[in-house]
């Protein structure tokens, strides 16, 4: 997954703070994630969120969406960007080979952060413990937006 954070579109802010109550969380999943498994994580990761005091409104755009600028809507005040993407992506960023996930600055201009989840070793990890997927991939999600 990869994580983007806008800043609120408030006129005459020196600084970037969050201000909406409720954040927007916009997910594209790129690998093609059962949407049973998907909505599972996301409520997981909205549960988490909430017992930290974070309010969430989750959007689902695909790709093609995304490139083709029908999610500008969702793209007002604060939001994510969340991208499941394919373990082949993990080289283009600056992470260890086994995460599976990370959280780096956007790169300039841009503000925010970029965060990832890799959905191949969330499905190991889950098959190793026993547990579904879903569940894994909602904690990582939690994480990787508490950066």
């Amino acid at each position: 997954m990869e994580v983007r954070a806008a800043p609120p579109q408030t006129a005459g802010m020196s600084t970037w703070v969050l201000v909406a109550a409720t954040l927007r969380i916009i997910v594209s999943d790129s690998v093609g994630v059962p949407n049973p498994v998907l909505g599972r994580a996301q409520r997981e990761a909205d549960r988490i969120l909430r017992s930290a005091g974070v309010r969430t409104e989750w959007f689902e755009c695909t790709p093609d969406e995304f490139r083709s600028g029908r999610c500008e809507t969702a793209r007002r005040g604060c939001f994510l960007e969340v991208h499941v993407l394919p373990t082949s992506e993990a080289g283009r960023w600056p992470v260890d080979r086994e995460a599976f996930g990370f959280a780096l600055p956007a790169p300039a201009p841009e503000f925010g952060v970029y965060a990832g989840v890799f959905y191949d070793p969330v499905r190991e990890l889950a098959a190793e413990a026993g547990s579904p997927a879903a569940l894994v991939l909602g904690h990582i999600v939690a994480h990787e937006i508490g950066h």
